[in-house]
């Protein structure tokens, strides 16, 4: 057994005596509105109005602006400037896999928004859209129902979470739940064709959201199988709908020449990871206690009729899909990011299967209300800022402190605006790798490699060595680094008698950036024109240490003079002298061994 699985419960049980308060309001607000809901029929607005304010305060409390959120930026940046959707000026990679979530952005952008407002904005519509369409499928179904799912949605730890952070989360998983929606109501063709809208969108806002937009269009075809002039002119609607999604996948083929987003390659979509995906699962399930709910999403079309029996086993259909996809490719590292499409319809279950089942059996539909209620809000079990399972809370570790002007309480963010202001803005323009590319890239502006992948097709066609932290399992040679030119490096650590000479200290907070190779002319520019910025001269230190003391032993010694070949001997032929002088000095200390005569 894996002994993660262990740590994960045990997190859960720790977290369960300061989740209780919340866990026992939402069962009295659950059980109450079941009880007396006819009664409260006409209170509903009410009910909504109170859970969306309470949502929206959990919103602004866990307000961040992520990395991955900065990265869109950066091609909604370039695309303003007529640059094209490059990360890199010049290099056509898709390192996004939401295209249309950056389209959006580039439109407020026209329309003189700043882009990180603009992703904040987007953020927090598609949590209002999320919390709508939930809404829209419970006064659909039953107007005389509590809206208990739409109520428990609005503040849901996740689905608040992604109220801001920049990324598409909520405003997909919105839009599955309003075009599942539109064809519950559909009776017109005008419906089917918004459905389509509403999937196609979906789909280009997360590449994975298509897998609703096909199931959708089963339950059409298996809704209109008589084929009647009607149904055919649905089914003619819902298909029009779709239509952005090929032909915006169309331009991107022919704009990048691949078919699919390096993403999917960076993050290995092609693998296998169900380890993962379960400790995903597990993790998600726990912490929102929706595992209680699993017996209603079972029940829910066993008790329900006519199109709320179709809408039902398409969120059958749909959540099955959706978990095996999630083991295939063992999810993401933001926890619960990936299961925000699956929350609303296991609300939409539990509550439509304890209002259901009320009508047969109170005590009955009661104890579901308390199953419900027993889910409020979830709670995080990762640690603040921190990461657990190759998992990570980024509202933690990317914090909003400020909306006007943003501020995001990172060490990338602010590095990106130092790296901005001492190269860009002084004519420089070195070449940056990290991982975490997003901020310091976005503001910075310079050329940035990321190492694992993402905006990089070389390495992400690499082969995984070792499965960990999903998406972040590919690193570069340093043959290829040498060849694409990188002078800064971060998340590299040099052996140890070289680390004061590779090193680029400046004022800051944060991981420590590195000299990869030492470029004179650059160098030189560096020393001259940023004082900021405090990198050692190689040959003084080089003739203070490394002649003295070379090494250990041979062995090492040789070690040491290869890394300084690297680092500073072939970047500066005019040194071969001093290189010379070492060897020599290797050779004096440690004679090499007599070669054995030949045979």
């Amino acid at each position: 057994m894996d002994p993660a699985f262990a740590e994960i419960v045990a997190a859960w049980r720790g977290a369960l005596w300061g989740w209780a308060p919340t866990m026992a309001l939402g069962v009295t607000l659950c059980t109450l509105l079941l009880a007396f809901r006819e009664r409260l029929a006409r209170a509903w607005p009410l009910v909504v109005a109170v859970a969306l304010a309470i949502g929206l305060g959990f919103v602004w409390s866990q307000a961040a602006l992520t990395d991955d959120a900065a990265i869109t930026l950066r091609y909604s940046d370039h695309v303003l400037r007529g640059l094209g959707p490059v990360w890199n000026v010049g290099q056509r990679v898709e390192g996004i896999t939401n295209f249309g979530w950056m389209l959006l952005q580039v439109a407020l952008g026209l329309c003189g928004m700043r882009l990180e407002h603009a992703a904040l904005l987007l953020s927090l519509l598609g949590y209002l859209l999320l919390v709508g369409a939930v809404l829209l499928v419970e006064r659909t179904l039953d107007p005389k129902a509590p809206p208990l799912a739409t109520a428990l949605i609005a503040v849901q730890i996740v689905v608040t979470a992604f109220g801001t952070t920049g990324l598409e989360s909520d405003a997909a998983a919105g839009l599955v739940v309003l075009g599942a929606a539109l064809i519950l109501r559909a009776s017109r063709p005008r419906d089917a064709l918004l459905a389509g809208l509403c999937f196609a969108w979906s789909g280009l806002f997360h590449l994975d959201h298509l897998l609703a937009g096909a199931v959708a269009g089963g339950w059409l075809l298996l809704r209109h199988r008589g084929m009647g002039p009607e149904d055919r002119r649905s089914l003619l609607a819902y298909g029009l709908g779709l239509l952005p999604y090929p032909l915006v996948h169309g331009w991107k083929v022919w704009y990048y020449g691949v078919w699919l987003p390096n993403t999917f390659w960076a993050k290995s979509g092609d693998l296998w990871y169900p380890s993962q995906g379960v400790v995903y699962e597990l993790v998600q399930a726990l912490s929102s206690n929706h595992w209680l709910l699993l017996p209603t999403v079972l029940a829910w079309p066993w008790l329900a009729r006519g199109r709320e029996r179709a809408l039902a086993l398409w969120a059958l259909v749909f959540a099955v899909g959706w978990h095996l996809y999630l083991m295939k490719v063992g999810g993401d590292f933001m926890t619960g990011r990936f299961l925000i499409p699956l929350i609303p319809w296991t609300l939409i279950a539990g509550a439509r299967t304890a209002s259901l089942i009320t009508v047969r059996s109170v005590p009955a539909g009661l104890l579901v209300a308390v199953l419900l209620g027993l889910g409020t809000r979830g709670v995080s079990l990762i640690p603040y800022g921190g990461m657990s399972w190759y998992l990570a809370d980024e509202n933690t570790v990317y914090p909003l402190v400020s909306v006007f002007p943003p501020v995001v309480d990172h060490h990338g963010f602010r590095q990106g605006q130092f790296f901005h202001r001492v190269f860009v803005e002084r004519d420089l323009h070195p070449i940056l790798a990290t991982t975490g590319i997003g901020w310091v890239g976005f503001y910075s502006d310079l050329e940035v490699v990321d190492l694992v992948g993402l905006t990089e097709p070389e390495i992400a066609a690499l082969p995984v060595r070792r499965r960990g932290k999903p998406g972040h399992e590919k690193n570069p040679s340093f043959e290829w680094l040498d060849a694409r030119g990188v002078d800064f490096i971060r998340w590299y650590q040099p052996s140890r008698p070289w680390a004061p000479l590779q090193r680029a200290d400046f004022e800051g907070d944060g991981d420590r950036w590195w000299v990869w190779r030492y470029d004179p002319e650059l160098m030189e520019q560096v020393h001259a024109r940023v004082p900021e910025i405090k990198i050692l001269r190689p040959r003084a230190w080089i003739r203070q240490n490394a002649v003295r003391s070379p090494g250990k032993d041979r062995e090492d010694a040789l070690q040491r003079l290869q890394a300084m070949d690297h680092y500073y001997f072939s970047m500066v032929p005019e040194e071969a002298p001093l290189r010379e002088r070492i060897a020599a000095r290797i050779d004096q200390l440690w004679p090499p061994e007599a070669e054995a005569p030949a045979p």
